[in-house]
C-alpha cells in the first residue's frame, strides 16, 4: 500500500530538509516529493511574484493529479509545504484514503527565532520575512506548546473510500472518470494521473465530480465545526 506523507510546519522550520532526507533514504522511483514552489517556476513566467488565484488553482490541480497518479501506481508521495490550515491538510489525507493509500503526518518543529534566523539567511527572493513568520506563528501555533493543533482524520466514510488502483492490480469491472476527456471509461483507458476512480459501476463514475465536490464540502464543514 502506498503512503502519503504530509509535512507541516512554519517556513524555514526544516520541512524540505526532512522531505528530501526521506526521499534520499528510499529506493529511487519509489517515492515522489511534491512541492508547489518547485512546480510554480515551470508553469509561470519568471516575473510572476504576486499570487493570482486562477494560477494558484491550476498549480493545485496539477499537484492533485500528480499525487493521484503516483498513489494509483503504488508510488509514495511526500507533500512538502506549510500545510498550516487544517482544512486543506485534511483534504490531502482524504485524497490518500480515496486512493486506498495510507498517510502519515510529520510536523517539523523548530523554534520561531531559529526560523527567523534561517529565513534571513536565504537569498532575498526566497525570504518569507520576519513579520510574516511571526504572524503565521501567532495564527496557527499553540502559544503554550509552540506546535500546531493535532490534525484529525478526514471525514471520509469507509464505504465511500475507493482505491485508485491502476495497471495490473485493477479489475475489469472498475470504472473511471477521465478529467482530460470529460467522460466515463473502463480500466483500459487514460493514465491514472488524468482520471478519478475507480468506481464500482458506470453510473457512479458519471457522478465522479459531484462526489469529489461533496467530499471537499464535507471536509470544509468538518473544519469549521
Amino acid at each position: 500500500m502506498p503512503t502519503l506523507y504530509l509535512v507541516r510546519g512554519l517556513p524555514a522550520s526544516g520541512k524540505s530538509t526532512w522531505a528530501r532526507a526521506l526521499v534520499a533514504s528510499r529506493r529511487p522511483g519509489s517515492i515522489l516529493r511534491l512541492n508547489r514552489d518547485d512546480l510554480r517556476p515551470s508553469m509561470v513566467d519568471p516575473a510572476y511574484a504576486t499570487p493570482v488565484d486562477a494560477v494558484e488553482r491550476r498549480i493545485s490541480d496539477v499537484e492533485e493529479r500528480i499525487a493521484r497518479g503516483a498513489l494509483g501506481d503504488g508510488v509514495d508521495i511526500v507533500v512538502d509545504a506549510m500545510n498550516l490550515r487544517a482544512g486543506p491538510a485534511r483534504r490531502w489525507l482524504a485524497l490518500a484514503e480515496e486512493c486506498g493509500a495510507g498517510w502519515h503526518v510529520e510536523e517539523v518543529v523548530s523554534d520561531l527565532e531559529e526560523c527567523v534566523r534561517r529565513d534571513a539567511a536565504r537569498p532575498e527572493v526566497e525570504r518569507v520575512g520576519e513579520e510574516r513568520l511571526r504572524d503565521l506563528a501567532a495564527r496557527f501555533l499553540d502559544p503554550g506548546t509552540g506546535r500546531l493543533p493535532p490534525l484529525a482524520a478526514p471525514p471520509v466514510p469507509p464505504e465511500d473510500r475507493s482505491p485508485c488502483q491502476h495497471g495490473s492490480v485493477a479489475h475489469e469491472n472498475e470504472w473511471y472518470y477521465c478529467l482530460k476527456h470529460h467522460r466515463v471509461e473502463p480500466w483500459d483507458g487514460c493514465r491514472s494521473a488524468d482520471r478519478l476512480g475507480p468506481y464500482p459501476d458506470k453510473e457512479t463514475a458519471e457522478h465522479a465530480l459531484e462526489i469529489a465536490k461533496q467530499r471537499t464540502e464535507a471536509a470544509d464543514k468538518y473544519d469549521e465545526s
